[in-house]
């Protein structure tokens, strides 16, 4: 008999987009993606860290109708010790204008050709659709 552990194991050999998100946040052995939380926000966090090759252009579209704006993403924010603002998400750390800013990294977006592009689009997928806040809470753009 195949477990459900194996069974999720063999689907993420094959790259499907849910397998690459549960090996991010470490929930291998469950059957649906969990709903973002600190736990596992922590866990894409440390994963992204030593998945994504910085610096990265990427555009960033902030609350609607502001401009589209590229910046240069330098690295991931530290985490705070009382964790992660749900309604935000992980932040980076962006040049804009020669000027650093933190910004969330579901409002950013690559190009397809980027090494990065495919561990943000799994991110944001995984954030937009696995929340159990409000919609108003959620990311301004859907993709």
């Amino acid at each position: 008999m195949i477990s459900l552990a194996q069974t999720n194991r063999d689907r993420d050999r094959c790259g499907s987009r849910e397998g690459r998100i549960r090996t991010a946040i470490g929930a291998i052995d469950q059957r649906l993606l969990p709903e973002v939380g600190h736990q596992f926000l922590l866990k894409y966090h440390q994963y992204l860290l030593l998945q994504l090759a910085f610096p990265f252009e990427a555009r960033h579209y902030g609350d609607l109708g502001s401009a589209v704006r590229t910046v240069e993403v330098l690295g991931l924010s530290a985490l705070q010790d009382d964790g992660v603002d749900l309604t935000v998400g992980l932040l980076c750390i962006a040049r804009c204008d020669g000027q650093e800013v933190a910004l969330p990294l579901v409002d950013l977006e690559l190009a397809e050709s980027d090494a990065n592009f495919q561990l943000v689009e799994d991110y944001w997928y995984w954030f937009w659709n696995w929340q159990r806040l409000t919609r108003n809470a959620r990311p301004d753009r859907p993709r």
